[in-house]
């Protein structure tokens, strides 16, 4: 599923608005946040904003909020995912008493095997953003958490926004530290394709639209887009690729006409698309360059991917439909 986050500092319901229209169906809030920042009274605007949409909503806790806020405050506002903090067994019994209907979210971040042992239906894991450089998750620490618990639930984790971020340090909410200046299409492409993490959420307070659209294709369609320096007016290419990729290149699995004569050097360079010409074997096979490497003979040129986007290289894009876009026309 695709989020986005709302907090009680910043309300714009024409953006939960857009971006349920553009697939989003979660919509992550912070209690500790507001209780910290005195603004707990905004909440219900912001739950109101949500049901109106059909988003589910998940509120970010910790075991001091409900020695403040009852659950039944908590059900009446329509929060139907609670999202623990830390761990912590003395919350076995409100866990209990929660209806069904009601999610909750484990913090992977700081996992614990003892979330494993909890006997309830409706349970997930969603690891913590990070606000302040540095801090962030590295890929091998969440690997280690995945392989414990992506097989039995569902995941979820965050990557930054672009157009509102939220302060008061203003470097992005990722998960992590690597997706910080990520391009969000990217980094959402990377926690799904290379990570398997179900549930990606905008840590930060606004997104471009375009941005969930295209994570929603991805999700949904299994359709990757790349922005592309066609070497001729092309506009868009669009093809699956193979399943058995090597470490070099990515390849379309059927052949395509593109035409170009357009020969260049043996060495290939890292995002370099081409073909060879007619009478070789491989003729009509788009291929995509991962690394740089030496080319056994001449190819055709079909262009370059924009260099913000070959991050996309170093993901699976095993079997995926990919939409080669020129780069003028990609609002990703």
């Amino acid at each position: 599923m695709i989020g986005i986050s709302c907090y009680t500092d910043y309300v714009d319901e024409e953006y939960i608005k857009d971006a349920k229209e553009a697939g989003a169906d979660l919509l992550y809030t912070s209690l500790v946040y507001a209780l910290k920042k005195n603004q707990l009274a905004v909440l219900p605007k912001i739950t109101e904003a949500a049901i109106k949409f059909g988003f589910k909503i998940i509120a970010d806790c910790n075991k001091d909020i409900f020695s403040q806020i009852p659950l039944q405050q908590l059900l009446a506002w329509g929060i139907n995912g609670i999202r623990f903090d830390e761990f912590d067994e003395s919350l076995d019994k409100f866990i209990q008493g929660c209806p069904s209907k009601v999610t909750i979210y484990y913090n992977a971040s700081q996992f614990d095997a003892r979330m494993l042992t909890q006997n309830r239906e409706q349970t997930n894991f969603l690891y913590n953003f990070y606000p302040m450089e540095k801090s962030g998750m590295s890929s091998v620490a969440m690997e280690k958490t995945n392989k414990t618990i992506n097989n039995k639930f569902k995941v979820g984790a965050f990557i930054p926004g672009d157009v509102l971020l939220r302060g008061p340090i203003y470097k992005g909410l990722p998960t992590l530290e690597r997706h910080r200046y990520m391009n969000p299409y990217v980094a959402g492409c990377d926690l799904y394709l290379n990570h398997k993490i179900n549930d990606l959420i905008i840590g930060d307070k606004k997104v471009r639209i375009s941005v969930l659209n295209a994570l929603r294709s991805l999700q949904r369609q299994g359709e990757i887009r790349i922005p592309v320096y066609f070497a001729s007016d092309k506009g868009k290419i669009k093809f699956e690729l193979r399943k058995d990729y090597s470490k070099y290149i990515f390849r379309s699995l059927d052949r395509i006409e593109v035409g170009g004569e357009n020969y260049f050097s043996r060495l290939i360079k890292q995002g370099t698309i081409f073909t060879y010409p007619k009478g070789n074997a491989y003729s009509g096979v788009i291929h995509i360059a991962r690394k740089d490497f030496i080319s056994d003979e001449m190819a055709n040129l079909i262009g370059f991917v924009h260099p913000h986007f070959v991050e996309l290289l170093h993901l699976n894009l095993s079997g995926l439909e990919v939409e080669l876009v020129d780069q003028k026309h990609f609002t990703v």
